[in-house]
């Protein structure tokens, strides 16, 4: 039995109201406004980037045009949001960081003699989640809630933990035959 919260009606409307605005051409100017102030606060700080999440709060001091959007608290772009936030050493640092434990687990996503089908099944599943996740991140940015970006990394995390466990043999069976 499985009980789902209720969404409250103004924020169906609210949803409902910006989905039909989708197709009114000119209605979104706020991420419009937003790529403007990035690319501004890039030539700002060029090689640092402004700080974590602090996007939001710095476009609406800066912006002559008040705040377009409300509550926008970020760029509407991951890989945009990564750079403001932590510079372009940052984000590649990131991208690595990402694109690693994706390669870590495709390795471990080949099925083989012997494979375990649980560690295979878990890196098919984590490609995938890195795939929607960065595939979602050109749209949008979703880490201004910290418990999923920390999701992420902590997914992240496994496929480095499983690398080095399954590159010691003996380290895993001690492992696993202990009480």
């Amino acid at each position: 039995f499985v009980t789902l919260p209720q969404v409250p009606q103004t924020q169906r409307e609210a949803l409902q109201e910006r989905f039909q605005r989708l197709f009114q051409p000119g209605t979104e100017v706020g991420r419009q406004l937003a790529l403007i102030q990035a690319r501004q606060l890039i030539a700002d700080y060029p090689l640092t980037g402004v700080g974590p999440l602090t996007f939001g709060r710095l476009s609406r001091e800066r912006s002559p045009f008040g705040d377009v959007e409300a509550g926008r608290e970020h760029s509407h772009n991951f890989f945009l949001e990564s750079y403001l936030s932590f510079g372009p050493v940052g984000l590649l640092a990131l991208l690595w960081l990402l694109g690693a434990a994706a390669w870590r687990y495709g390795r471990a996503s080949r099925a083989g003699p012997g494979s375990d089908q649980l560690v295979v099944g878990w890196s098919i599943g984590a490609i995938a989640a890195f795939a929607a996740v960065l595939v979602q991140g050109l749209g949008d940015f979703v880490f201004t809630n910290l418990e999923l970006f920390a999701l992420l990394l902590i997914v992240a995390g496994v496929a480095y933990a499983r690398n080095l466990v399954a590159s010691r043999p003996a380290a895993a069976r001690a492992y696993a035959s202990a009480p």
